[in-house]
């Protein structure tokens, strides 16, 4: 967070609107896909979780009424099909509890709904800043609260072996979300969220590359494959 930047005029109603955005993501987005993998396993569940360009499309049209164009709408089903492929495991033999389909869906669905309404936020309140602030601020109260409610202690926290990697990976996830703001705040939602939904790709390719603890398969080539095209239909959107 730098220490200056231009404040605009404050609008507690987009305030609030912010605040209700860290109360669901990623708090009950997050129990959702828990519950999910519980029940599901993770591929159903991560398949499943990967439509949430697909519930951006339909709040961008419908609520934001930004316009859908083929190219738009081509690439974000390749690269929601892509990230599907990516995500499959085979030989899942858990038993699929038919309810438990509206979990993965639900947090998806959440997820959407979070950039959506950071989106509509904006026009009272078009800050990046304020609003990773304000979300953020509201999931880490509901984190501790949760933390303490189980039995935990936060002051043992700082004894925890591993707690430099999370607070690293806290860093690197906040810079993550406020680009993601950014980019919301000045792009459609309908050509942010395919993009946003990438991430696999680039998680599996610092796996391959980094941590070594991937190998490249013909499943893994054919989702990349359906991916980049998608990214490229939507980037003809931005030029």
């Amino acid at each position: 967070m730098p220490l200056y930047w231009p404040l605009p005029t404050w609008s507690w109603p987009a305030a609030a609107l912010f605040a209700a955005i860290g109360l669901i993501r990623p708090f009950v987005s997050g129990q959702l896909a828990q519950a999910a993998n519980q029940y599901l396993g993770p591929t159903i569940s991560n398949t499943l979780g990967s439509s949430g360009p697909l519930f951006a499309l339909a709040f961008g049209v419908v609520i934001l009424g930004e316009a859908l164009d083929l190219p738009t709408l081509l690439g974000a089903f390749a690269i929601v099909a892509g990230v599907m492929v990516l995500s499959w495991r085979g030989g899942d033999s858990k038993t699929i509890a038919w309810w438990a389909l509206a979990l993965p869906l639900g947090a998806a669905f959440i997820r959407a709904l979070a950039q959506g309404l950071t989106k509509l936020g904006y026009d009272a309140l078009p800050s990046p800043y304020l609003a990773a602030l304000i979300s953020y601020t509201v999931s880490t109260a509901l984190a501790f609260a949760l933390h303490v409610r189980m039995g935990g202690s936060i002051a043992a926290l700082p004894g925890q072996a591993g707690l430099k990697w999370f607070v690293a990976a806290g860093a690197i996830n906040g810079c993550a979300i406020l680009c993601l703001n950014f980019a919301l705040a000045y792009g459609d939602l309908i050509l942010v969220a395919p993009l946003v939904a990438t991430s696999p790709v680039f998680t599996l390719a610092l796996s391959w590359a980094v941590f070594r603890q991937e190998s490249i398969t013909r499943q893994k080539l054919a989702g990349v494959a359906l991916v980049v095209p998608g990214v490229m239909f939507i980037a003809t959107q931005l030029a």
